[in-house]
């Protein structure tokens, strides 16, 4: 039997040829004739006529868009329009709800966490929390999944969710009045030694200037004299946030990034030389993942000298995207211009039109997924490629595969053995890390830091054992031996989660980040340099 999903597919990829063939990217530009639109619905005509099957014409118009986009470059693409308005409300850095984290355990809402300030602290909702119903609908059940219950619970600001929840085993009544709830771009900040601050930013918001800007004074008041900033796996986001923040680096009419397209004449960004932190000693922290926003301003403090660069070689990403809405708030992606770094660099990496094929075997062989030598070779064999510029200080730097750190630090290629990855790839040892905080809730209260915390868990010996029990509940069998292997590796993954349900983003980073050798050369940089401690 013929797989549909795959007709289907191949009926697409004929469309799609058709549509350009035709030359049908008319759909940009209000100039070109209508002629290759009419050969196109005619084609869709023909489909919706005497295709073998019955066809959604409408669906496949939506279907065709992706495939058009994509054949253009990477990162040109359609967003369907619940996808669009949250990645909108990402970017703006908040939505309208009751500001909860919760787990679906055995069919149940367990709060997990109750965000800070939210519409539920102000009703009172507390972690551990049951919920019930919402509104007089019932939220119990296999039913209903991750995309129900947020619907439920999320609605214009000042409407009313009227829970029912159950705590310590006394049903009671809350109404929670729907507020605008923050999703964070910097969750991590904290002093790692008395004089140095580390801050991680996870995206580019329109809010992340503004918490930057607290967060960087929490760190001072605390007595921070230097920063490290970990930019690893921030994908991008707003270009004009990177650039907000990388002003507070940058002396008067320094270039940040400027940024020219075929339409688009060149745009050059400055500082305006107002910002505070213009002497501030800095290290930032990259990976194969940071791109975008990322890379402008790794770029912009790498070409003036301003911060360190420690990592791996980043994405490359160097394509500007603007975004067009249409009425049913989907929307379209299209790369526009070009950016470059202030010495002129372009670290778009290569790539085949509409292919991303190049670019993930260049992160491959720089991530250690596949390695293709050590990293002298590799820089060797990227440098023979591209062309040479230079920083304010004469430093040679390339460009057209990212950006390339300053001090490299390899992946960890070690790899963990197949049991302890299913117990995490199959959720289990999450499920286990919340049912244990639920279970020791009222104990876990007491604990007030995340040393606390870890001088209490040393002292649960058979906590991995009990992992793995509970694992094979839900089908996974036990590997005594495998287990024993991949101990330490789970007890710190399995501490990390249980940080994270007490104190939240910041105590799982500095958890899992032990010995993290990013960190630790970052930290050595700056102390030798700067006599930081």
């Amino acid at each position: 039997m013929v797989d549909m999903r795959r007709q289907y597919k191949y009926l697409i990829c004929f469309l799609v040829g058709a549509l350009i063939g035709a030359g049908a990217f008319w759909l940009f530009s209000r100039y070109r004739g209508i002629t290759h639109a009419d050969k196109f619905d005619q084609v869709l005509q023909l489909v919706d006529k005497y295709y073998v099957d019955s066809v959604d014409i409408e669906q496949l118009r939506t279907d065709i868009l992706p495939y058009m986009l994509g054949s253009l470059d990477p990162h040109s693409t359609y967003i369907p329009p619940l996808e669009s308005e949250m990645e909108e409300q990402r970017l703006e850095g908040q939505f309208e709800g009751i500001g909860i984290i919760y787990n679906i355990i055995t069919d149940t809402i367990v709060v997990d966490q109750v965000f800070a300030g939210g519409p539920s602290e102000t009703a009172g909702l507390e972690p551990g929390d049951r919920i019930l119903t919402c509104d007089g609908k019932s939220l119990l059940g296999e039913r209903n999944n991750q995309d129900t219950i947020t619907s439920a619970l999320r609605g214009p600001k000042g409407s009313v969710a009227h829970l029912s929840i159950l705590r310590r085993h006394t049903r009671r009544n809350v109404s929670v009045v729907r507020g605008p709830v923050p999703i964070r771009s910097i969750d991590v900040s904290y002093m790692l030694t008395p004089t140095i601050g580390l801050m991680q930013i996870t995206t580019w918001a329109r809010t992340t200037y503004d918490e930057f800007i607290q967060h960087w004074g929490e760190l001072q008041r605390s007595g921070a004299k230097a920063l490290i900033l970990d930019l690893r796996d921030n994908t991008g986001g707003y270009m004009d946030a990177a650039v907000a923040v990388a002003n507070e680096f940058l002396s008067k009419d320094q270039l940040i990034v400027y940024t020219e397209g075929r339409t688009m004449p060149r745009e050059d960004v400055v500082a305006n030389g107002e910002g505070m932190l213009q002497k501030l000693p800095l290290v930032v922290l990259v990976n194969e993942n940071s791109a975008s926003s990322s890379e402008i301003f790794s770029g912009a403090m790498q070409d003036h000298d301003r911060a360190m660069i420690v990592g791996r070689q980043t994405y490359g990403k160097g394509l500007v995207q603007q975004p067009f809405t249409f009425p049913d708030h989907s929307s379209v992606r299209l790369t526009v211009a070009r950016y470059y770094t202030p010495s002129g660099r372009n670290i778009q990496r290569p790539y085949e039109q509409g292919s991303l094929s190049s670019i993930e075997e260049s992160l491959m062989s720089v991530s250690g997924i596949k390695p293709v030598g050590d990293y002298a070779d590799t820089l060797s064999l990227t440098k023979q490629k591209q062309r040479e510029y230079h920083s304010d200080k004469g430093r040679l730097l390339f460009s057209g595969y990212g950006i390339m750190p300053d001090i490299f630090v390899p992946q960890d290629t070690a790899m963990i053995n197949a049991y302890a990855a299913r117990l995490i790839m199959s959720g289990a040892m999450q499920e286990f890390a919340f049912y244990f905080v639920d279970l020791n809730r009222e104990n876990l209260r007491e604990i007030s830091s995340v040393r606390e915390l870890l001088a209490l868990l040393a002292q649960e010996k058979s906590l991995i054992n009990d992992l793995a029990a509970y694992a094979a509940d839900q089908g996974i069998a036990q590997r005594p031996l495998m287990l024993r292997q991949a101990t330490q590796r789970l007890q710190l993954q399995m501490h990390a989660l249980i940080a994270n349900h007490l104190f939240g983003a910041t105590g799982f980073y500095q958890v899992i980040t032990q010995g993290d050798p990013m960190i630790s050369s970052a930290e050595q940089y700056l102390q030798e340099n700067y006599h930081t401690r």
